[in-house]
C-alpha cells in the first residue's frame, strides 16, 4: 500500500525577486497500512519527518514568467533510514520545470521511515506537490 501525503502548494507572488515561497501544506497523513496478516495497527506508513527542516521546492522563476502552474505527485522510496532511496514523477504537472523543481527539493528531504512491528522498514510515499501562482 502506498501512503498518502496532503499537497504541498508552492506559491509565487507576482514580484520577480522571491526566489522561494512557503508551502502552504506540508504535513503527511498517518494512516495504518494494509497487511493481509492483519498488521494494520501495528504498520505504519513513511511519513514526511524532520518538521519544517525540509525545504519547499523553488517555484523556477522560467515557470513563473510562462504562467506556468501545476501538481505533480512523485512516488518516493523511503529507507528504514529515512533518507530518499528511490524518487519518481508518478503524475506529472504537464511541466517539465515544475517536476524537476519538485523532484529537486524532494529528493533531499528527510522522511520518517515507515514502521512495522516498532521496527523502522522501507516504504513507499506519494508526496503531491502543488505549484500556484498568486497576486
Amino acid at each position: 500500500m502506498v501512503a498518502q501525503r496532503r499537497p504541498t502548494t508552492i506559491s509565487a507572488p507576482e514580484r520577480d525577486d522571491a526566489a522561494t515561497a512557503l508551502p502552504t501544506a506540508a504535513h503527511a497523513e498517518t494512516r495504518p497500512g494494509g497487511s493481509k496478516d492483519g498488521e494494520e495497527a501495528r504498520s505504519l506508513p513513511a511519513h514526511v519527518g524532520g518538521g519544517s527542516s525540509n525545504p519547499p521546492p523553488r517555484y523556477p522563476y522560467l515557470a513563473r514568467r510562462r504562467g506556468q502552474e501545476g501538481r505533480v505527485v512523485l512516488r518516493v522510496v523511503v529507507g528504514a533510514d529515512g533518507r530518499v532511496h528511490a524518487i519518481r514523477v508518478h503524475r506529472s504537472s504537464g511541466y517539465r520545470l515544475l517536476d524537476e523543481a519538485a523532484l529537486d527539493a524532494v529528493k533531499r528531504w528527510h522522511f520518517t521511515p515507515a514502521r512495522r512491528g516498532g521496527v523502522p522498514v522501507t516504504g513507499t510515499l506519494d508526496v503531491p506537490i502543488s505549484f500556484r501562482l498568486t497576486n
